[in-house]
């Protein structure tokens, strides 16, 4: 397999294991009641450190949105991969070499040993979704394989971060995000199906009162098959039929006969139509597999999550905040009703948010744990 390589690599590969242990400090001020949700102020890598003896493989499901290092350090959150704090990291893990490297070589050292805890807190069924941009995409995607297993990813999500078009970009308006996502062990899990839409079953109706209930139907043909399997037939109520040229039977002639007996088949509203094998809603999967693709009218856009913010705070301080439904299409499909879900990048606490919306709406009892370096975010807006 592929193995990349950058500048500090040799010295941060292990990185992880040299953090030393730290106790968490309950602060009265700012806790709420008995919660068994935990957010975490202070720089990640320690946090994740002091979090192991009590989580470690115990999370279902990781969410984080690191620093995408555009190079853009003019906004207050997402890119200070130059910020003080990560400055004085890179001089203490890597060396005085720190100060040359590359902002991708330093973005690389960053998220090594990040990634690498992460891992060890994440269940053997548990499921790790990164949000990222093009810029660190390719890099994040080599450092993955390298940490979790090539043969554990599960796809790109691609997430369509708004609809409008930027008249003044360059060259391409980037109207997406990635998120990659990979599991502990793929054969420890498969992901839950999300629920029907309403839409879904609207496609379903009874027209010819079938007792059996709502249908919808499907051509008796398919796109592949074999030569020899090719038949016609003429049904008992005088219809023809056989499958147009360049397709195949989806059904024995034998089977197809049984589905018109049963009456399974549908001949339109005249009854000599072309014949269509009726599908009914009781015989589908209650549930449906999440599309590759998420799209902002399902998922929320980046303009829907600087308006959730506002609401909230009276203002937003973040240039591309997550909404709260993408973080909950992650959730709803990697965990059960009482499952840990951990973000170590919270930012503006969306992740948090998304779980308590879950637990609303379906009774859960899921538990999120957050953790945020910048103080004046993570008190007074995380």
């Amino acid at each position: 397999m592929p193995v990349l390589n950058w500048i500090g690599k040799e010295k941060i590969v292990s990185h992880d294991k040299e953090v030393p242990f730290r106790l968490l400090k309950k602060n009265k001020k700012y806790s709420l009641g008995e919660s068994e949700n935990l957010i975490v102020e202070g720089d990640n890598l320690e946090a994740l450190k002091a979090l192991m003896p009590f989580y470690h493989g115990r999370i279902k499901c990781i969410y984080i949105d690191p620093p995408y290092n555009t190079g853009n350090e003019k906004w207050v959150y997402n890119d200070k991969v130059n910020s003080p704090k990560i400055k004085e990291w890179l001089g203490k893990a890597v060396g005085p070499e720190g100060e040359d490297l590359t902002r991708h070589d330093k973005w690389l050292c960053m998220m090594y040993p990040r990634l690498k805890m992460l891992h060890d807190l994440l269940s053997n069924d548990g499921v790790i979704f990164v949000s990222i941009d093009d810029t660190e995409y390719s890099d994040l995607k080599q450092v993955m394989n390298d940490i979790f297993g090539l043969e554990n990813f599960i796809t790109t999500f691609i997430w369509n971060k708004k609809n409008v078009v930027q008249n003044d970009a360059r060259f391409a308006s980037v109207n997406h995000d990635y998120v990659s996502c990979y599991i502990k062990n793929i054969n420890n899990n498969k992901f839950n199906l999300l629920p029907r839409t309403k839409e879904l079953d609207a496609r379903y109706d009874n027209p010819d009162n079938d007792p059996r209930g709502l249908w919808t139907s499907v051509a008796l043909q398919a796109k592949s098959g074999n030569e020899s399997n090719i038949y016609k037939i003429v049904f008992p109520n005088g219809v023809r039929w056989k499958p147009v040229p360049g397709t195949y039977p989806r059904l024995t002639k034998e089977s197809l006969m049984k589905a018109y007996r049963e009456g399974r088949l549908w001949f339109g509203k005249t009854g000599k139509n072309v014949p269509r094998l009726k599908k009914y809603l009781t015989e589908v999967k209650q549930g449906v597999v999440s599309n590759s693709i998420l799209l902002a009218d399902d998922v929320g856009s980046t303009q829907m999550a600087k308006e959730t913010i506002k609401k909230i705070l009276g203002k937003n301080l973040f240039e591309t905040p997550k909404p709260v439904e993408l973080i909950k299409r992650f959730i709803q499909l990697s965990c059960s009703k009482d499952d840990i879900i951990l973000d170590s990048f919270a930012g503006s606490g969306t992740t948090g948010h998304a779980v308590l919306d879950l637990n609303k709406e379906d009774g859960g009892n899921r538990k999120f744990i957050l953790v945020e370096m910048e103080k004046d975010i993570c008190r007074n807006i995380t």
